[in-house]
């Protein structure tokens, strides 16, 4: 009969064995249980990000560019109506875009959306008209700009201070008076 010296390192390496593998049934198990978020963080390292709402292939920069142009009126405030924040920012922009247009001031088509909101703050700097319809929500487009470049071009997510943002522009938007075109 073996003496206990002499067993010992065998249970203790048999011990040592299935302690090992229970952490690797844990380690397993959490892994099963999060494959999906997995492979989104995977995807989103290595290729095009996986879009489960259809919103990149909805609002992605390709197709905004070659839209059509809408008029404003054919907006309607998504706040409140829409569940997804990147599309009541997107959504906005587009109405503001629509809206600057049928005053005079358009966004061109090889021009970010943010610098389509740096033209308007330096016009605002140098042009009563454009003073009188940007000035008042020149922090709110800043704000919904760099928004917009971060959701449409990052594929990033809008924040609460972006909502704000587009509250005060649909407020701006809805009850700025219509002025005459200016020449841009």
């Amino acid at each position: 009969m073996p003496s206990l010296p002499d067993v010992l390192p065998a249970v203790s390496g048999l011990f040592r064995l299935l302690l090992i593998l229970g952490l690797l049934a844990i380690v397993a198990f959490y892994l099963y249980q999060m494959r999906e978020r997995l492979a989104l963080w995977w995807q989103s390292l290595f290729g095009r990000e996986r879009d489960t709402t259809g919103l990149a292939d909805a609002i992605g920069p390709e197709k905004l560019r070659d839209a059509p142009r809408r008029p404003f009126a054919s907006f309607r405030n998504p706040i409140g109506r829409e569940t997804d924040p990147r599309r009541v920012v997107v959504m906005t922009c587009q109405a503001f875009e629509a809206w600057s247009r049928e005053r005079g001031f358009e966004r061109n088509r090889d021009e970010t959306f943010s610098e389509f909101g740096l033209r308007l703050r330096q016009a605002t700097k140098q042009r009563h008209d454009a003073r009188a319809l940007f000035a008042p929500v020149e922090s709110a487009t800043g704000r919904l700009t760099a928004a917009y470049d971060r959701i449409v071009y990052g594929r990033g997510q809008a924040r609460q201070g972006d909502l704000d943002a587009a509250k005060v522009l649909w407020k701006h938007m809805t009850n700025a008076p219509v002025h005459e075109m200016a020449g841009a």
